[in-house]
């Protein structure tokens, strides 16, 4: 008889958003589209004044879960240096982008970060 090589693979998932993130981000969006359905209803029943209301909180729900997203760190970080740029030299700078990279690598296997990393890159040429 022939003997066969076997091999054993295992695959470890990516980095994934907690169990807790996760709900708090799904609860949190539950609340946003109970929000609008009042919103609705409020308009229906030409209650403008409500309507406007429950619309706001929503908004700010949304932008809750916005800011629990992994991105949102690169994103403010970003922000940061872009910032910076505006009114400090290049070279004084470079410090601001250390955490960008930083923080695409802890991201990368949540989102495609190939593009910004490549962005990245062209810059330190």
């Amino acid at each position: 008889m022939a003997q066969t090589i076997q091999e054993k693979v295992t695959i470890t998932p990516g980095k994934t958003i907690s169990t807790a993130d996760e709900s708090a981000i799904s609860s949190a969006a539950v609340k946003v589209l109970r929000h609008i359905a009042t919103a609705r209803g409020a308009i229906h029943d030409n209650d403008l004044e409500q309507a406007q209301a429950d619309l706001k909180q929503a908004r700010e729900l949304i932008d809750i879960i916005k800011a629990s997203l992994p991105t949102a760190k690169v994103k403010d970080h970003i922000w940061v240096a872009k910032e910076h740029l505006d009114y400090k030299s290049t070279e004084d700078v470079i410090p601001d982008l250390i955490p960008i990279y930083a923080e695409l690598d802890n991201i990368e296997d949540l989102v495609p970060v190939e593009q910004a990393k490549k962005h990245r890159n062209q810059g330190q040429d």
